[in-house]
C-alpha cells in the first residue's frame, strides 16, 4: 500500500467521527435549566421564560401520551430555534430517545414522537428541548409520566 492511501485508510473514518461527534459536544455544552415540574404537558400547554429574554411554549397534540403510541409535540419560541428534542427515562435507563425537529412556521417546530415500552406502571420522563437564541444554548427539560396499559 502506497503511503498516501495508508494516511486516507486512517484519516476518512477520523474525519468522519469528528463530525459526528461535534454536534454531540455542542449539545453538552448547554446551559440545562431546572427541569420545568410546576406544569405537566399531559395535561396542558407549558410555557417558560429564557434567560435573557424570549419564551419556550411545548405542547403535546394528542393527551394523554402513552408509550408505542406515536404523538405530536408542537414547541413555539419567541426570538429562538429548536435545535432538537430528546427524551430521557427519570426512573428508569430507556436508552437514547431522540426524535427530528421541523421548522413548520414562524418560531413554531415540530417533533413525531414514539416513547420506548417500559415494565414499570408509572414512567416519568423529562422532555428535553435544546433550544438556541442569540447564540446560546439552553437545554429545557419538561417532565412528566405515563402509565403502563391496563
Amino acid at each position: 500500500m502506497t503511503t498516501l492511501f495508508q494516511i486516507a485508510l486512517v484519516a476518512i473514518p477520523l474525519a468522519m467521527l469528528t463530525a459526528c461527534n461535534s454536534g454531540s459536544r455542542a449539545l453538552s455544552d448547554a446551559t440545562r435549566l431546572p427541569t420545568v415540574t410546576d406544569c405537566d404537558p399531559q395535561s396542558r400547554d407549558c410555557r417558560i421564560e429564557l434567560p435573557g429574554g424570549g419564551s419556550l411554549r411545548v405542547r403535546f397534540n394528542d393527551r394523554p401520551v402513552r408509550a408505542m403510541d406515536e404523538f405530536i409535540v408542537d414547541m413555539q419560541t419567541a426570538g429562538g430555534k429548536v435545535l432538537k428534542l430528546v427524551v430521557d427515562g427519570v426512573n428508569m435507563d430507556m436508552g437514547f430517545n431522540e426524535f427530528i425537529v421541523e421548522h413548520v412556521g414562524e418560531d413554531v417546530y415540530r417533533a413525531q414522537v414514539l416513547l420506548p415500552i417500559c415494565i414499570r406502571k408509572k414512567m416519568i420522563w423529562d422532555l428535553n428541548v435544546y433550544v438556541e437564541r442569540n447564540g446560546q444554548l439552553f437545554k429545557v427539560p419538561f417532565r412528566f409520566a405515563t402509565r403502563a396499559r391496563r
